[in-house]
């Protein structure tokens, strides 16, 4: 248990040292000038965020393009990219990568526990091709998404207050 708890703080801190710590100040160096940029670099950036995690669940164990599969990967997609515009935005607004990779660690360990409740198993399968999994990955990310409206909302408001330009950690636009 204690390692799991420290791989998913870990991989918290790991993936938004990568997406909120990098992708997305690459976005804010290009689009950061005005408030609908600020907003689309922070979207574009988690829906990337979201799709990544998708991309590794049918590398890792094939494409599923049954409606069961197209269903996991789409709500499991926007689950995650609807927790990466906030952890953005809050980014953003806090100038803080440990408060969101703490919330992003616990979110992970929080999925796990939730698979081991409803299936037996604690191994976390994004899309998954038997039948009882693939209803737990869908109803875990339908209950997440609806966590994550409030979220998503509060977020938008941290980004319309954040002053402009916002180019990130470059400082410079890149042409």
């Amino acid at each position: 248990v204690s390692q799991a708890i420290i791989f998913y703080f870990l991989l918290g801190i790991f993936e938004e040292g990568l997406f909120r710590g990098i992708i997305m100040q690459a976005f804010l160096a290009k689009m950061g000038k005005t408030r609908g940029g600020l907003i689309w670099a922070v979207a574009i950036n988690g829906l990337i965020f979201g799709f990544v995690h998708i991309l590794l669940g049918w590398f890792l164990s094939g494409v599923d393009l049954s409606t069961l599969g197209l269903l996991q990967a789409i709500l499991k997609t926007l689950s995650a990219g609807m927790a990466g515009f906030f952890f953005g935005a809050v980014y953003l607004k806090t100038r803080n990568i440990w408060g969101i990779s703490l919330v992003h660690g616990l979110s992970d360990l929080l999925l796990m526990v939730g698979s081991l409740l409803f299936t037996g198993s604690n191994a976390i399968s994004y899309v998954s091709s038997d039948p009882k999994q693939a209803m737990s990955t869908i109803l875990i990310n339908f209950l997440f998404i609806l966590l994550y409206i409030p979220l998503v909302i509060s977020g938008w408001k941290q980004l319309k207050a954040i002053s402009l330009p916002e180019l990130g950690f470059y400082k410079k636009e890149w042409s």
